[in-house]
């Protein structure tokens, strides 16, 4: 299966590339907050939006309850851009105080929430007038990166649509829900979550495509110990505990996830998993 060069939503063209940065980051060096604004957005997981020296808007996170969402944040949106899905543009912010937020940039040019929700929610038609493929496969392959991930939160707000380039790009956003703890094991989300639920509406409307969610597993297997450990060299060493980072890398040395891969492909197939 070959993933289309660009999709086309309503006369506005899609692409499902990602953006040009090297391992999701923006610079070699931490986007330093200017000015941060207080309790906007209140949202799940966001700490605060800011203004950076180096003319960025971000909105930044930080680790709750006992779980570091900086590292997940920042792992599957390095591991997801490196499978060749977009995500938004993200990058190490540092505070006045030296304290470091995952920070997911702000796109000045990001289409407004209806029209990403007419774009998800609206058959896309090819030239002949029959139901295009294109969205659908690319939907097909996110949601293996998300239960892979064990991500319980993938719904129709996580997404952003940038419309600064030609074609456009569609964009995952907020992998804050992942369990990374389960990327060997057999765990799953479970059929309630947000992400087997919008995964099933969506494949509603566009179609799920088991060729396409085999080919992202069989990227998945495909990705290098060296790019894991890229990664999480670009990542602040204290975001997350060695016992934690060394149990990942050790998994994807040892191809401990493999089983994993396995047991998704099957539950796919025979549609326990979805």
């Amino acid at each position: 299966m070959r993933t289309p060069p660009f999709l086309m939503a309503d006369n506005v063209p899609i692409s499902p590339r990602p953006l040009a940065f090297s391992d999701g980051n923006l610079s070699l060096l931490p986007s330093r907050v200017s000015i941060r604004y207080p309790h906007d957005p209140i949202g799940k997981h966001i700490s605060f939006r800011c203004d950076t020296t180096d003319g960025h808007t971000f909105f930044c996170k930080s680790d709750a309850d006992g779980k570091p969402i900086r590292a997940i944040e920042w792992f599957c949106h390095g591991l997801t851009r490196h499978l060749g899905i977009a995500v938004a543009p993200f990058a190490v912010v540092e505070d006045k105080d030296g304290q470091t937020y995952f920070g997911s940039r702000l796109q000045i040019s990001t289409a407004a929430n209806f029209e990403l929700r007419n774009y998800l929610t609206q058959v896309k038609l090819n030239e002949l007038g029959g139901k295009a493929d294109w969205l659908g496969r690319h939907l097909s392959m996110l949601y293996v990166v998300d239960m892979f991930l064990g991500n319980i939160d993938r719904n129709i707000n996580n997404f952003i649509l940038d419309k600064g380039s030609m074609p456009a790009t569609l964009c995952a956003i907020d992998f804050a829900d992942s369990n990374l703890k389960h990327i060997s094991g057999r765990s799953f989300p479970v059929a309630a979550s947000h992400t087997v639920c919008n995964g099933r509406f969506l494949a509603s409307v566009h179609g799920f495509y088991p060729d396409a969610a085999s080919e992202m597993i069989n990227r998945i297997r495909a990705v290098p110990v060296a790019a894991i450990n890229g990664i999480f060299g670009g990542m602040p060493d204290d975001w997350i505990d060695n016992d934690w980072r060394n149990s990942i890398r050790e998994s994807w040395a040892d191809q401990l996830h493999f089983d994993r891969l396995s047991a998704l492909l099957a539950g796919i197939n025979d549609g326990t998993l979805l």
